[in-house]
């Protein structure tokens, strides 16, 4: 097999570095086909947006990749300045820094279908890595357990960005809760029934509720969830838009299904059967609920 050589750089000396393998080098050359590991450290200040090859082409956005050289190239880390945390987060989760392999040690989990569950990337810059569950199979739920029940005397704030993919028989359905979320017959794989603070379903004709309440968000496509959360009056006030915010999908308030809930404790989402059922999820966000105002 013939040899090709292969180059990795930053964009930006300034803001970071990148190696191949573990011994330091930014070049090596290797047998056409061979594995190799890149890694990119950021510069204190500044964090990896990209991996791209020569064309343009986006080849990860983990600090580590691993690539086959086909061809002599060049592959440019993308750093750029860090920018300051919008919120002061008591959980944030972008999904930059997980691989499919890892996702099940960081407690995004499935007991019937952790092999549905995969890291994949949009060339939108608004998502980049995002958590993608979904099968041409029956219906399978997923859990994700925060560390701790997040609280605030101010409530909580819970946001993310998602999109679902709808089903061809069973809902598609994304739950957060307060750690009494109910499933039928006590079956993740079955679906949500009850005990959730925040409850988004998509049937397979495409129809959306928000906690029961009607709307209508287009399928396959991203859209953005904020929920104010009342832990005093167990009510929600939730505003989906589209990824950019021109389109509003739903702004309104809505019931808690838990009336015991304190806070905020995890996550549920399910996939429906038996074709097309996807649910992607990006940008988790937790915070304190008086923020919002201060935006």
């Amino acid at each position: 097999m013939p040899e090709k050589t292969i180059t990795a750089v930053a964009n930006d000396d300034v803001m970071g570095s990148v190696y191949i393998g573990e011994n330091g080098t930014t070049e090596a050359a290797v047998t056409q086909g061979s594995t190799l590991k890149l890694t990119a450290a950021p510069n204190e200040g500044y964090e990896l947006v990209s991996w791209t090859d020569e064309d343009g082409n986006t080849l990860g956005f983990t600090n580590e990749i691993t690539i086959k050289a086909y061809k002599t190239g060049t592959i440019t880390a993308n750093f750029v300045k860090k920018e300051a945390d919008k919120y002061n987060y008591l959980y944030h989760e972008e999904f930059k820094q997980l691989t499919t392999s890892t996702l099940e040690a960081n407690g995004w989990k499935s007991a019937n279908a952790q092999a549905n569950m995969t890291i994949e990337s949009d060339a939108n810059d608004a998502i980049g890595n995002y958590l993608r569950f979904g099968a041409n199979s029956n219906s399978r739920g997923a859990v994700k357990a925060f560390d701790t029940t997040y609280t605030s005397e101010n409530g909580i704030a819970f946001g993310m960005s998602a999109k679902f993919n709808k089903p061809s028989v069973d809902p598609n359905e994304i739950a957060v809760h307060g750690g009494n979320i109910t499933y039928n017959s006590g079956n993740i794989n079955y679906g949500c029934t009850g005990g959730y603070v925040l409850y988004l379903k998509q049937t397979s004709d495409g129809s959306v509720t928000v906690n029961e309440q009607a709307t209508t968000i287009p399928d396959n496509t991203w859209f953005n969830v904020m929920a104010s959360c009342d832990f005093t009056t167990h009510k929600a006030a939730v505003t989906i838009t589209s990824l950019d915010g021109s389109e509003t999908y739903f702004s309104g308030e809505v019931d808690m299904a838990d009336t015991a809930a304190t806070g905020i404790a995890g996550m549920y989402y399910k996939f429906g059967k038996s074709s097309g059922g996807v649910i992607s999820l990006d940008n988790i966000e937790i915070f304190s609920a008086d923020q919002l105002s201060a935006q």
